[in-house]
């Protein structure tokens, strides 16, 4: 997966197999099969998947909705100085409801995005933080008429930065049988109590901590349209009609991935990789290559 950029989303085709690739460089065996229906937000949630810029998963931690309050300051914490030397401090008094500079601040999401099965959307949020601390992001999901019942989190990285970039890849590791639309919901947070707090639990508790705004994000999850292996050039990608066994898609090109986490595509006789596991570069090339010898109408 390249770098992460500001408010970017990868082309469908090539979004497709880059996910299913960073599923295979993170040591899955082939490609996510769980189905969520449309509307089900419990189960999307579920599958969510939050990547570093270098590819990496970032842990996510399920949270009680009731911890999440949007544009609030609670209990006594520290701010570091501006500029991020963590020079000097000031103490923020409980509070329920606080202004921006007293809460994470965070820029850089599209206001809507569309994700085709395994696809990944890339952005680079540019955050302001009162408490020296990359945020950590509570995600939630909601159809129209609803909220989110539950929410995940990352948690914070504590850094003594009041300003920063936080680059990250965002996707859902399941497949539909039905096109959806829904809200993906962001909250920004930080724990105030210093390095050594157990955030995620100060954030459950509400004991020191700045949570800014939430930030929504309309989600079209499209279909994608079956290869019959003809018009893209690809053959069907099952075991025995593969180059190599461990395809999983049906697209071209068939992406594929094996129990070593090597990951590689597949377009008519032509293999391109593989790739073995965290090799990043390799499978940028890999995806592009592949995806040039699809044609427009792969």
């Amino acid at each position: 997966m390249t770098k992460a950029r500001n408010t970017t989303m990868l082309s469908t085709h090539r979004a497709l197999i880059l996910g299913a690739a960073l599923v295979a460089a993170s040591g899955a065996e082939g490609c996510g099969t769980d189905t969520c229906a449309a509307g089900d937000d419990a189960c999307i949630l579920a599958h969510l998947r939050i990547y570093d810029q270098g590819g990496n998963p970032v842990t996510l931690t399920p949270v009680p909705a009731s911890a999440i309050k949007p544009g609030t300051r609670t209990g006594t914490g520290s701010s570091s100085s501006s500029g991020g030397s963590g020079g000097g401090s000031t103490s923020s008094s409980a509070s329920s409801s606080s202004g921006a500079s007293d809460v994470p601040t965070v820029t850089g999401w599209p206001s809507s995005t569309t994700f085709s099965d395994s696809s990944y959307l890339e952005v680079t949020l540019a955050f302001t933080d009162p408490c020296g601390e990359r945020p950590g992001g509570c995600f939630g999901v909601h159809h129209p008429g609803k909220f989110p019942g539950s929410w995940m989190t990352t948690g914070p990285v504590y850094d003594a930065a009041t300003t920063g970039n936080w680059p990250l890849q965002v996707g859902f590791d399941y497949t539909t049988t039905a096109d959806d639309t829904f809200e993906l919901d962001f909250v920004a947070w930080s724990s105030c109590g210093g390095p050594d707090a157990d955030a995620i639990a100060a954030l459950v508790n509400g004991s020191s901590v700045a949570i800014g705004a939430q930030v929504d994000v309309t989600v079209t999850v499209d279909v994608p349209v079956a290869s019959s292996g003809s018009g893209g050039g690809c053959i069907s990608p099952t075991v025995t009609d593969t180059l190599r066994s461990g395809c999983c898609t049906t697209t071209c090109p068939a992406a594929c991935a094996d129990s070593n986490g090597n990951a590689w595509y597949e377009v008519g006789t032509t293999v391109y990789g593989p790739c073995p596991a965290g090799t990043n570069a390799c499978l940028q090339s890999a995806a592009s290559s592949a995806v040039a010898a699809c044609g427009p109408g792969g």
